[in-house]
């Protein structure tokens, strides 16, 4: 196996990923353990966004992907790094998905899991990842009296 396929990103400047920036935004928790067990250093990078993995798969809502990568010891510091919005993985977590009762169990297991710290992170709106869920639902439910 060519372990340098791990590192080549896409070729748009803006919309540039890697092969696990790919596969976690699909959930394939196999294919992202295979290639860290390649490629153990790989997690570092980010895409063109500045989004590491985390961002990636919090911002699909890939449950699978989530798990996997809050099980990795790895990833403690990802949780807490931001893009070139100010996003943390958990605003993304808020940012994108629905507002569905299952959708809101995994944002807060996730925020349990991203600590208290960082749920106090502001991106460059000056927002939190609460900021964002609290607009959500009350944009959510303010639709359902009109």
């Amino acid at each position: 196996m060519d372990k340098s396929a791990a590192y080549i990103t896409t070729a748009h400047k803006d919309d540039e990923k890697t092969a696990l920036h790919i596969v976690a935004a699909e959930g394939y928790k196999s294919v992202m353990k295979e290639i860290l067990l390649q490629c153990p250093d790989c997690w570092e990078m980010v895409n063109g966004q500045g989004q590491n993995v985390l961002h990636v798969a919090m911002g699909m809502e890939e449950k699978d992907a989530i798990e996997f990568i809050k099980e990795n010891p790895w990833s403690s510091h990802l949780k807490k790094q931001k893009d070139i919005e100010g996003n943390t993985p958990l605003h993304l977590l808020y940012l994108y998905g629905d507002v569905t009762s299952a959708s809101v169990r995994l944002k807060y297991a996730t925020k349990k899991w991203c600590n208290r710290e960082y749920e106090w992170a502001f991106n460059n709106k000056n927002m939190t990842p609460d900021d964002i869920l609290w607009s959500k639902i009350q944009i959510k439910y303010s639709m359902r009296l009109i």
